[in-house]
């Protein structure tokens, strides 16, 4: 089955999302699908992106773009005649005309005046940088090639051309301390930044920092000490014009990040390059992994490529999933419960066509008891303490037999 012939000529107002997996390094936490040492490939995995932007432009008839995301891997490592030819083909295959935002994820040492200078001639309007710590011994720790001068240094550039930029910082790191969370949170508020992303470490499998502290050479702190950092963000941010709309995004004004509420609320979206996630016409589906048999799949003339079931020969999908009611329940709640703003009856009922309450009603008792979530005007939103159990509180949702 060609499931691209299922979403053709979509009117709707899509995301954008471009995977670049390529790295200097890897860093020792990171599990995603990213690899160092590949630069030999620079050349025909741009090609390759470029092609399935022409593809999905043609197949969708150039619909309206509303935001555009390089995320990675490290958008800022790739050369800039790469990043040129990709954005060649979004502007010559989609209507960007509406397009509000255009974000790219960086490093802090890609940065230069020259580069944000050809980024901003690019179309690019928001700078993603990955700082993750202003501390040296905590960034070698968890091998980030950076350090805190680098930093500070990178996010001056960026003042002098951008007035959207975010900040990423991460907490529960190793020997990371209280005092050290909020030296790293001052920074980065006095920084002029606009958005800020704060992560809790997620130690995975098959990575060497979960090895490591597996074997007890390094050691990260415990729950509660990660509370309390999610706790002091929380209480910090709240003194300052940042505003939490989101688990772990804080932005001042009307700074939100426009592509990730795409996400959160939803919405659909393309995803191209090796392993990129889609959404659109109640499909969601997945390229597959492999930089190398995904360049050999998109190498060639755009109107050739099929987007079939890896199962099909030669087809660059790897996962695909239709909508069920049980899903739309589930993500309408796991993703909307993300949100500061909650979930709505009014939007559940429009998205599954039953009322949240017909379907949790006993669960939403439950979780109101244990002071997870609270209640009004017929919208469910998580409790400070139900934020840090955001998990426990979504595994509440996935009950397979009222959909039977």
């Amino acid at each position: 089955m060609n499931y691209g012939e299922n979403i053709a000529n979509r009117s709707t107002t899509l995301g954008l999302y471009i995977h670049i997996p390529f790295c200097l390094t890897k860093c020792n936490y990171c599990d995603f699908n990213t690899y160092a040492s590949i630069e030999n490939q620079f050349e025909n995995i741009t090609r390759s992106i470029s092609n399935e932007i022409i593809f999905w432009g043609n197949k969708l008839g150039s619909p309206k773009l509303k935001t555009i995301f390089l995320g990675g891997g490290t958008p800022s490592y790739l050369p800039e005649k790469y990043k040129q030819e990709i954005f060649n083909a979004i502007y010559l295959k989609f209507n960007t005309s509406e397009c509000e935002e255009i974000t790219i994820e960086c490093n802090p040492d890609d940065i230069s005046l020259e580069k944000i200078n050809s980024w901003k001639n690019l179309g690019i309007n928001r700078l993603s940088l990955g700082v993750q710590a202003f501390n040296d011994k905590i960034l070698k720790n968890i091998g980030r090639r950076h350090n805190s001068f680098q930093a500070e240094s990178s996010i001056k550039i960026i003042q002098e051309k951008f007035k959207n930029f975010n900040l990423d910082l991460m907490f529960g790191l190793p020997n990371q301390n209280l005092d050290d969370w909020k030296k790293s949170l001052n920074i980065a508020i006095n920084s002029n930044a606009t958005h800020l992303s704060l992560y809790g470490l997620q130690l995975e499998k098959g990575t060497p920092l979960n090895s490591d502290v597996e074997k007890g050479i390094r050691k990260i702190p415990d729950d509660d000490t990660t509370a309390k950092m999610y706790d002091l963000a929380c209480k910090t941010l709240k003194k300052t014009r940042f505003k939490q709309y989101e688990i772990s995004n804080w932005a001042i004004d009307k700074n939100m990040c426009k592509h990730n509420l795409i996400y959160w609320k939803n919405k659909e979206f393309i995803g191209c390059g090796p392993g990129a996630s889609s959404y659109i016409n109640g499909f969601r589906f997945k390229n597959i992994k492999s930089p190398k048999i995904y360049s050999n799949i998109f190498n060639e003339n755009p109107q050739n490529i099929k987007i079939q079931h890896r199962k099909i020969k030669e087809g660059a999908v790897i996962e695909i999933e239709k909508q069920t009611k049980e899903i739309k329940a589930l993500e309408t709640m796991m993703l909307g419960l993300r949100l500061n703003e909650g979930v709505s009856d009014t939007f559940f009922t429009k998205t599954v066509g039953e009322s949240m309450y017909q379907l949790y009603g006993k669960e939403f008792t439950k979780l109101k008891a244990l002071g997870l979530i609270i209640e009004k005007n017929r919208k469910i939103k998580l409790t400070h303490k139900g934020k840090l159990l955001a998990n426990e509180v979504i595994s509440n949702f996935i009950i397979q037999e009222k959909f039977k």
